[in-house]
C-alpha cells in the first residue's frame, strides 16, 4: 500500500477539523479528589425530620443536583426528611415523589431546586 502524500493528509486534515471537538469535565469537590471522594460528595444521609433525627437510609444526587433519589421504603409516609452530607444537614427537605412499586422516591435538596 503506498504512503499517503502530505497534500492528502492535509485535505482530509482540513476537511475533519470542523468535526474535532474538546470535551471537558469540572467536578465539584476536593482538588485531586479519589474517585470514592468525588462519589461520597453526592451521597446524603436521609434521617427523619423529628426530634429524633434517626437514621433512614442513603440517598443520592441526581442530574444538576436540585433532587436526590432513594429508596422508596426508606421514605415510607414521611413528607419531609432531613438529609446530611459531609459538610451540613439541612434542617428538612420535602419528599416530592414516592413510587413503592418501583421502590423509587425524590427528595429535593435545596430550597427552591424545582422551581
Amino acid at each position: 500500500m503506498p504512503a499517503p502524500s502530505n497534500i492528502r493528509l492535509r485535505h482530509i486534515a482540513l476537511a475533519l477539523a470542523a468535526s474535532v471537538v474538546l470535551i471537558s469535565t469540572i467536578a465539584a469537590g476536593p482538588v485531586n479528589a479519589t474517585p470514592l471522594e468525588t462519589a461520597m460528595a453526592s451521597v446524603f444521609t436521609v434521617h427523619t425530620a423529628d426530634d429524633q433525627n434517626r437514621f433512614l437510609g442513603s440517598a443520592c444526587l441526581w442530574g444538576q443536583g436540585a433532587v436526590a433519589v432513594t429508596n422508596a421504603y426508606v421514605v415510607g409516609n414521611a413528607t419531609e426528611v432531613r438529609l446530611t452530607d459531609a459538610s451540613v444537614a439541612e434542617p428538612f427537605a420535602p419528599v416530592i415523589g414516592s413510587d413503592p412499586s418501583r421502590d423509587v422516591a425524590v427528595i429535593v435538596t435545596k430550597p427552591g431546586g424545582l422551581g
